[in-house]
């Protein structure tokens, strides 16, 4: 195999490997991190979801414990030291009830130390309380284990005589204010409590709720108070226990962040543990998973991916394979044709055996180069390009002729005709560099294959958009006749081949070759007017009729009807007066037209600068002017003009909306602080906006929705809503407080609105809002 073939082919091979080498380290490492991320995000929302949960159960036992400690009945058990039977019957009763409506409860003790009695519900068929723990726990701890969730195993024997074992979580409820100044003698600091209610929650209540958020059979999530006690978990295998000193802690004690997730090895199985400190709880919620599990579908991902960037590097093999024939074909050939055309190929006995291609061609285009380079210094500058350097400095005035250069023109006068490229700005940024020398190209080769039908002519190229022709001619009728024929003729050919217009200005005749920059000049001079006459315009002499007009006072009254007409937003008008100022302004000089345009500019931003709310912010001068500067065509300034009125215009409407804005919500706060005042109403309102009643009225709707009468009876039949809901006021206290002087008219108005009569919507509150 030839060895520069090899060459090429390990060279595809080895970009094939590196670049699905790459795909896949960067897909890999990008989905590795995504996916953890995305787990970590999906246990933790889960993991805030129990936090939630377990608020809500906290939230609700609290509530229920402290409603409890405010019945006098249960206080009386608690605190009284003789509680008549009956009143103990009556207890038991309203606990059952409890019980019945709460699920999560599995018992209530009302402990009352005076009396060392303890009322109860745990084994009701028993004399003896069999809950020996919690009173060590009301006794030696006091009130200090107050709203603390404690986890604890309850053996006791059921209505069957049967044993059970439960898992419990107690809460203790202690009337703090309620009780005496006894301590401790064993531990001072603590003090001991007269009575105490306690609720027990069932544990295996919690568990569900645990499970039901976090699923997953290698998952175990667990819920811990600050000394890392266990308050429940997803198997309770762990309930009651310690955990503090458990590998997985160490990372979770340490931290200060409010959640966060680590990779570790728990009894040899490589494990996720996600933390979730709880902001309203003394818990942290913590999960534990199996990487594996969590990273099935990942890996699954990963296989298919590794697959597929197998067959990738398979087929990229075979492309290389392909490419490097395609590659070397050519190489081979341009190898046989050096060898038969230019001189034989000669090699040592080591290339012979092992051939060097590339070495064997750099030898050959090094031969090459070193002919051209002396066939370029035994060649003279080519006579063609010293000729058009030299007309160009005649053109410029800079020195004498060189007649024996110019021998095509020697009839008895001499034109100049110069042609330029419409909108060059504009061309020179719709086209690379390369495509305007290409487009230059063929203009040149258009006018070189259809001038001399009508000229004899030598070109001369100049800079930027203009191209010279320097022409010679009989008389001065044939001139400008044949002139504008010629133009024509290349203005449609370069119209149909390269799809952009030009221009001509046809300078005056001169009797000698170097008069020929008066000529040149006097182009120059009618190209300006193409400002005026448009683009594809041929400019002589005869096409330039020289302007009359010397009273400008007409102009002046329509840039004031303008100005107007902007401030009223009557962009019509504008564009009538715009019309009217571009006509007047066609016969002047396009430097006089520009003039008075940036004065135009400067004049409506002065007339509308307190009509917007920050030129400097909504209107850049540099970019105005610089714009309005760039144009080259009288049509497009008149477009682009119209366009700058347009924005004027639009920030106009915006202050103006704004400002409606504003008064509307001017009129929202006042009826909001005043919709009581039984004088408010729409003549009030209108006269504090400083507006007519049917305007203001008009206006209201269209912004609020609503007449402003609808608003402010939606507004007060809210508030007195509200103060059937949450007070206890008489109905006619109600209406005068919302601004109605008539109670019964009140109450007919609230019916209209709501469907019912406040006494009876009060009714109906309470009857499903029981306090």
């Amino acid at each position: 195999m030839n060895k520069t073939f090899t060459k090429f082919f390990i060279s595809y091979i080895a970009i094939v490997f590196v670049s699905v080498s790459l795909l896949s380290s960067v897909l890999y490492i990008q989905f590795s991190k995504s996916s953890l991320e995305d787990i970590q995000i999906n246990l933790k929302e889960t993991l805030d979801q129990t936090a939630v949960h377990m608020s809500y159960i906290r939230e609700n036992i609290s509530s229920l414990g402290f409603q409890m400690l405010h019945d006098s009945e249960i206080m009386n058990i608690i605190y009284s030291s003789n509680v008549l039977t009956i009143d103990k019957y009556l207890i038991s009763l309203k606990i059952s009830n409890i019980l019945n409506s709460n699920p999560v409860i599995h018992s209530m003790y009302l402990y009352n130390n005076k009396s060392g009695n303890v009322q109860y519900n745990l084994s009701i068929s028993n004399s003896s309380f069999q809950d020996p723990e919690i009173l060590t726990l009301l006794t030696k701890s006091g009130a200090n284990q107050n709203l603390q969730f404690l986890p604890r195993r309850v053996a006791y024997t059921n209505s069957n005589r049967v044993k059970v074992e439960e898992n419990l979580i107690s809460l203790i409820f202690t009337d703090t204010v309620g009780q005496l100044n006894n301590t401790n003698a064993e531990m001072p600091d603590r003090r001991l409590i007269d009575g105490a209610l306690v609720i027990n929650l069932k544990a295996e209540y919690v568990q569900k709720s645990i499970n039901t958020a976090v699923k997953g059979k290698d998952s175990y999530t667990a819920i811990i108070d600050g000394f890392g006690n266990v308050i429940c978990d997803s198997s309770l295998q762990n309930f009651g226990k310690n955990v503090a000193k458990e590998a997985y802690m160490d990372q979770i004690v340490a931290s200060k962040k409010n959640w966060g997730y680590e990779v570790k090895t728990i009894e040899g199985q490589k494990t996720v543990v996600t933390y979730v400190r709880s902001p309203t709880l003394p818990w942290t919620f913590i999960n534990v998973s199996s990487y594996d599990s969590l990273f099935q579908k990942f890996h699954q991902l990963m296989m298919t991916l590794l697959i597929i960037c197998t067959i990738i590097f398979l087929i990229g093999v075979a492309l290389s394979l392909l490419a490097a024939r395609n590659v070397y074909l050519p190489f081979s050939k341009l190898i046989k044709n050096i060898d038969s055309q230019l001189f034989s190929r000669k090699l040592m006995d080591d290339d012979k055996k092992r051939p060097d291609d590339a070495r064997y061609l750099s030898n050959a285009f090094t031969h090459i180069l070193q002919h051209s380079d002396h066939l370029e210094l035994s060649v003279k500058d080519n006579a063609s390009l010293i000729k058009r350097d030299h007309l160009k400095r005649v053109l410029a005035g800079n020195i004498p002729l060189e007649h024996s250069l110019c021998s095509k023109l020697e009839e008895p006068a001499i034109g100049v005709i110069l042609l330029s490229i419409d909108g060059y700005i504009k061309f020179t940024e719709a086209y690379d560099r390369q495509t305007q020398n290409y487009m230059k190209s063929s203009l040149d080769a258009i006018v070189l294959s259809q001038l001399p039908a009508y000229f004899n002519f030598e070109p001369v190229y100049l800079e930027k958009d203009n191209y010279c022709l320097i022409v010679g001619t009989g008389n001065e009728a044939d001139y400008y006749r044949n002139a504008v024929k010629a133009v024509e003729e290349i203005q449609k050919s370069v119209k149909l081949h390269l799809g952009i217009t030009i221009s001509a200005g046809i300078g005056q005749l001169v009797h000698n070759l170097e008069d020929a920059y008066l000529s040149y000049n006097d182009s120059l001079e009618l190209l300006l007017h193409r400002f005026v006459q448009g683009y594809n315009s041929i400019l002589s002499k005869d096409t330039i009729k020289p302007n009359s007009k010397n009273e400008l006072a007409s102009m002046d009254k329509s840039k004031k009807r303008l100005t107007d007409a902007l401030k009223l937003s009557n962009m019509e008008q504008v564009e009538i007066e715009l019309d009217v100022i571009i006509e007047e302004m066609s016969g002047y000089r396009h430097n006089y037209i520009m003039l008075n345009f940036n004065q135009l500019v400067l004049d409506v931003l002065k007339s509308v600068e307190t009509h917007i709310d920050s030129i400097a912010e909504e209107l850049d001068f540099n970019s105005v002017y610089r714009e309005l500067n760039n144009m080259d065509a009288l049509a497009d300034l008149r477009t682009w003009f119209m366009q700058f009125c347009l924005k004027i215009n639009r920030l106009i409407e915006n202050k103006r909306a704004n400002r409606k804005t504003d008064m509307i919500q001017g009129v929202l706060d006042y009826i909001a602080n005043h919709y009581v005042s039984s004088e408010i109403g729409i003549e009030m309102l209108a006269d504090k906006a400083g507006l007519s009643p049917g305007y203001f009225g008009k206006l209201f709707s269209d912004s609020i929705g609503k007449t402003v009468t609808e608003y402010i009876i939606e507004l007060r039949m809210q508030h007195s809503k509200q103060l059937l809901e949450t007070t206890l006021m008489p109905i006619n206290d109600i209406a005068a407080s919302v601004g109605f002087s008539n109670p019964a008219y009140f109450t007919t108005i609230y019916k209209k609105h709501f469907g019912i009569t406040p006494n009876q919507y009060r009714a109906e509150f309470r009857k499903n809002n029981p306090l």
